[in-house]
């Protein structure tokens, strides 16, 4: 584990970003991500409406 401003803030473990890449930043790739002790961002530009990208974050 590393210790640095960014993983102390966002509370990861490994100062890693995934950030919101168009078409790759999907739910399942984020998920993977964040299991890992890094940060995920899912790319809201990937969904057509707010209900899509709300179920994705669940």
């Amino acid at each position: 584990m590393f210790k640095t401003k960014i993983t102390e803030l966002v509370g990861i473990e490994y100062p890693i970003i995934g950030g919101t890449m168009m078409h790759l930043s999907r739910s399942d790739f984020v998920a993977a991500i964040s299991d890992s002790g890094c940060l995920g961002i899912l790319a809201s530009a990937n969904y057509m409406d707010k209900k899509s990208f709300r179920d994705a974050i669940r």
